[in-house]
C-alpha cells in the first residue's frame, strides 16, 4: 500500500526483505498495482522503470511481470548489445528488442521505450537511456532491485538522470546478504563495497523506534519466510535479523 500510493515521495522507499520471504513476489505485485492504479488515478500512462545490477535479476523479475504484460508496449525488457539471445528466457521473447540486420539486441528507439508500460534494464543498461533520449521525469517510478549487491556508483547512474523531482524512488533487497563485489583493496578502502542500500538503512528514518517498529511510511521488512525449516532459520533469524522472520513453510 506504501508503494502503490507512494505515501512519502520525498525520500526512497526501501523494501526489506531477507531470504525467502518472496522480496521479488511483493515488488512485481507492487509494479503490477501502481501501473493499474495510478494509471487509472491519473487519466494518462504511469511508467516504471525496474534495474537489478545482473541480467539474471532483472530477467527473474520481468518473468513474474510477464504474467500480467503480455505485449512489447506493456513491458520492454532491455539487453545488453554482449548478450547472447540463447540466454533470454523463453517467456521474454515478445519484450526483447532483436535486430536481425545487425544480429544482436539494440537499444529500441526512444520513443519505443517511451511508449512502455513498464521498462525492465540492468543497472548498467538503464544508466544509458538519458543518452539515448530519454528525458529526467519519464519514469514515474524507479525500482531497483536486489540493490544490496549493487555499486552505489551503479545504481546512481541509473537513477540521477531519470528520476524527476516527483519521481518515486524503491530500493529493494537484503543489506544482511552478500554486498557488490569488489576485487580492488583501494576501491573496498573507499567505500564501493557497502551497498547504497546499506548506506540508506543506517539513517534515522529507516530504522526502528525505541517501540521495536519500523516507520512503514518509508520500509516494509518482509519477515514470513517461504524456504526453510524454523530449525535452520533460527541461527540467520536471532544473528542477523532481530529473530523477526517467522517460517511459513510446511
Amino acid at each position: 500500500e506504501a508503494m502503490v500510493k507512494a505515501t512519502t515521495r520525498r525520500v526512497p522507499f526501501v523494501l526489506f526483505g531477507p531470504p525467502g520471504t518472496g522480496k521479488t513476489t511483493t515488488l512485481c505485485e507492487a509494479v503490477k498495482q501502481c501501473a493499474q492504479y495510478m494509471s487509472a488515478l491519473l487519466h494518462k500512462p504511469f511508467h516504471i522503470l525496474v534495474c537489478a545490477p545482473t541480467n539474471t535479476a532483472a530477467d527473474h523479475v520481468c518473468c513474474g511481470l510477464a504474467e500480467v504484460f503480455t505485449s512489447r508496449d506493456q513491458l520492454l525488457r532491455l539487453m545488453a548489445f554482449s548478450r547472447s539471445r540463447k540466454d533470454v528466457p523463453p517467456e521474454l521473447k515478445n519484450h526483447i528488442y532483436w535486430d536481425d540486420e545487425a544480429g544482436g539486441f539494440v537499444v529500441p528507439p526512444a520513443d519505443t521505450v517511451r511508449k512502455s508500460t513498464v521498462v525492465v534494464a540492468t543497472l548498467t543498461m538503464a544508466a544509458k537511456l538519458h543518452n539515448e533520449g530519454i528525458e529526467r521525469g519519464h519514469f514515474d517510478m524507479i525500482v531497483v532491485d536486489e540493490a544490496g549487491q549493487a555499486m552505489e556508483p551503479e545504481v546512481m547512474a541509473a537513477i540521477a538522470p531519470l528520476l524527476g523531482v516527483d519521481g518515486q524512488l524503491v530500493i529493494a533487497g537484503d543489506p544482511k546478504q552478500l554486498g557488490p563485489v569488489i576485487h580492488h583493496n583501494l576501491a573496498k578502502d573507499h567505500g564501493l563495497s557497502r551497498s547504497f542500500l546499506e548506506r540508506l538503512m543506517e539513517r534515522q528514518i529507516y530504522r526502528k523506534s525505541p517501540n521495536g517498529e519500523y516507520n512503514n511510511h518509508v520500509i516494509t521488512k518482509l519477515i514470513d519466510n517461504y524456504r526453510s525449516h524454523e530449525t535452520l532459520l533460527e541461527l540467520p533469524s536471532r544473528l542477523f535479523y532481530d529473530n523477526d522472520l517467522v517460517s511459513k513453510v510446511d
